[in-house]
Parts: C-alpha cells; structure tokens; sequence
C-alpha cells in the first residue's frame, strides 16, 4: 500500500511504501526525480505535475505498476552544448549567495543534460561543478564541449574585477569544473546511441565551416595586402621623386642670426594643412639659424606637404641649449626639481631657416634628424636678430664682472 503526502511547507511529494517496492517502481520514482530518505523512511521529491501524476498511477495499479521509459528522441547535443546565447546572469539577477548560486547551475545543467549525473557543491565562497557520470568516454570530444558548457554557464553567475598587475582578486565566487576523478562512463540507454555520432557529424561540419571561413579570410587579407603593398610603392615612388625633386632645387647658403619669438606650428606632423592645434595653445621659442634653404614657390609648395621625409640639408643640424650655469650636463637638469626646471631658459641651435622667394617662411629644429621634427613659423609677432645671449647668459656676465670667479658655462646641449 501507497500513502501520499503532499508537504505544502516545502512544497514536496512525500511517498511511504508499506513494503519495499518493485524494482519498476523504483526506476519510475528516480527518474521523475524522487530521492529516498533513509532515516524518514519515504521517498520524496518537489511536488509537480509530472511527481503527483505519477504517485497516483502508483497508488492506483495496485501493485501492478509496469515502468515505461521515458521516450526522449532528437537530443540534439550540438545545439546543447553550443555556448552563444548565455546570458550574464549575474548582470540580470546580481546575486552573490554561492549556495543560490549553486542550485540554479545544478537545475539547468541537469535540466539541459539529461543524459549527464551532476554534482554542483559550494561554500562560503566557491562553486565546484562535476560531471560524474554520462554516457561519454573521458576524453571524448562531446564530453569536452559538455564540460566547456558548464564552465561558461556557470561564469555567466560571475564576475571579475580583478587586477593581476597589482595582485588584488574580486570575483563573485571561485570556481573548480571538471570531469569527476570516479568519473563512470555507462551504457547507452536506446534513445542515446545517435547523440555523439550526430554530434561529431555536426562537429565535422562546423569545423571544415570554420576552416573555410579562415581560408577565406587569409585569402582576402593576403589580396587587400598585396594592394595596399602595391598603393605604398605607388605613393613611396611618388614621395622619392618629390624628395629628389626638392633636393636638386634646394639653394643652401651658410648663415649666422637668431630668430626670436618663432611661433611652433609642427611637431612630427607631415604638413601643415591640419596643425590647428598648435594655435589653440601658442608656443613660442627662440631660435639660432645656421642654415638656409631657399625654394622657388613651385618646390616650397611640394616642401610644406612631406616634412617628415629625410633630406639632406637637415643633416647634422638642430639641437638645444642654455646658458644657465647650473647646468654643465644633462644630469644636472635631470637632477632638478620641477620647480627648478621651469627657471630655465632653453634656446634652440644651428636650425635651418625655410625661404620661398625670398621669403622667410618656416624655421625648422630637426634635433640631430634628417627630417623637419619641429616646424616654427615667422609671423609679426617675431624678430630677426643678428645677436642672441640669453637673459641667464647676461645674469652670468653680470655676477662675473662683479667679482664672481666661476667659469663662464660654454653651453649645454639638452
């Protein structure tokens, strides 16, 4: 005889047996879900449609109940174990109760792999996930997917706001998945022995997909190189005829003034067709010419638009300097405060001034480079001189003559 009790409290099904019940009924009650309680003497489950349907054909059969299994057909493991439509189920609900946690990753996974025995156990701050028994060998590739679903369902209850470079760990919980140590690979039951040939099938498919794609890809990427590479020896062909262009036209002529208040127009830039930044924050310095370049309007024009090409006339010029005493080597300026630094007064050497007819138009510091790394302009705010000492220079003299017998400093290239 069957009692039934329906817990209410725990919203359960409560199953007594007067005697202990036939192998049949056994086997219907496991697979529904049931689970014996030794020491309460019953089987009991949550109370569902499926339970109570099936307690009352129990108790109705009067001991001649015959077990049926279940008829699953088309259990598509491929598009089980497929991991694209996780949600961040920690974004959606923000729990952080690992035991919680721990019983909606057990649900779904016994839910979606009803072919698989799970066990998802978890402490204060961990969630350990085995796969113990399914009808897969070990290191079968389908047990591998079923394995990589798991992991990544149950990092989307995660998060992580870690950071590794300064050893400080903040995740949702911790986390151990993997195929049980006793794991028992056991006999397929009829409606399991197509599921990993259709998976490899399917595998097989998406792979040699994935191949293609990739060929396809290395394909088009090697044909758009080839034109790129084909579009820069184009422009790098025009570029150097430009260059000799520029260079065979270039008069250069020896010279020795300074230009004051030269306004920086380019820093690295290639032309001055978009330097609009400079002029939102003004920089002006001082300049010593020992070189000029003089082009016609047809070759400045060619000039102005590839300052970062290498030219000859740039060679050997450009640098920095200072008369400020305190420093006699770079490692003096390194050694000073920020405070310190901002005294100095640095003045730009041996740069080369750019004429168009006649016209001085640019004024360019390439810093011991072959190509115009910083680029002043000469506007009305700016001054030709023949003579250039820096105020520090004049304070320098000034102390000297008044009894100071410290050497003169010759300079000091930054």
């Amino acid at each position: 005889m069957l009692n039934i009790t329906l817990n209410t409290e725990k919203n359960g099904i409560e199953l007594r047996f007067d005697t202990k019940p036939n192998t049949d009924v056994i086997t219907a009650i496991k697979e529904a879900g049931f689970r014996w309680s030794g020491k309460q003497r019953m089987w009991y489950a949550k109370q569902n449609d499926e339970t109570v349907a099936l307690a009352n054909q129990i108790s109705e059969s009067e001991g001649s109940f015959e077990y049926k299994p279940k008829t699953e057909t088309n259990i598509d493991l491929w598009s089980l174990t497929r991991i694209e439509g996780i949600e961040d189920n920690y974004g959606k609900t923000r729990i952080t109760n690992t035991k919680e946690i721990a019983a909606n990753i057990r649900k779904h996974l016994r839910n979606r792999f009803s072919m698989c025995k799970w066990s998802v156990t978890s402490d204060y701050n961990s969630i350990r996930v085995e796969l113990l028994e399914s009808p897969f060998s070990r290191n079968s590739e389908a047990l591998k997917a079923i394995i990589n679903y798991a992991y990544t369902y149950a990092q989307s209850w995660n998060y992580n706001n870690s950071d590794l470079m300064t050893d400080y760990f903040d995740v949702n919980f911790y986390g151990a998945y993997k195929v049980s140590y006793n794991y028992n690979q056991r006999e397929c039951k009829p409606n399991e022995t197509e599921i990993e040939t259709d998976f490899l099938t399917k595998k097989s498919e998406f792979d040699a997909e994935q191949k293609k794609q990739k060929e396809e890809r290395i394909k088009k990427g090697v044909e758009e190189y080839i034109i790129r590479q084909a579009e820069y020896e184009k422009a790098e062909a025009e570029r150097q005829k430009k260059i000799h262009r520029i260079e065979k036209n270039a008069e250069i002529k020896t010279v020795d003034y300074t230009i004051l208040n030269a306004i920086l127009k380019a820093n690295k830039d290639d032309n001055l067709d978009h330097t609009e930044i400079y002029d939102e924050k003004q920089c002006r310095e001082t300049c010593q010419v020992s070189r000029e370049v003089h082009f016609t309007t047809e070759v400045y024009a060619l000039f102005e638009k590839q300052l970062m090409s290498d030219y000859s006339f740039f060679d050997g010029m450009g640098g920095s300097r200072t008369d400020d005493r305190r420093i006699q080597s770079s490692i003096d300026y390194d050694m000073m405060t920020e405070e310190e630094r901002e005294t100095v007064e640095w003045y730009n050497i041996n740069c080369v001034a750019i004429y168009c007819d006649g016209e001085l138009k640019l004024i360019v510091d390439p810093q011991g480079y072959n190509y115009a790394r910083y680029v002043y302009v000469y506007d009305e705010q700016s001054q030709k001189v023949d003579t250039y000492h820096s105020d520090q220079y004049y304070r320098t003299q000034k102390r000297y003559k008044a009894g100071n017998q410290f050497r003169l400093p010759a300079g000091c290239n930054r």
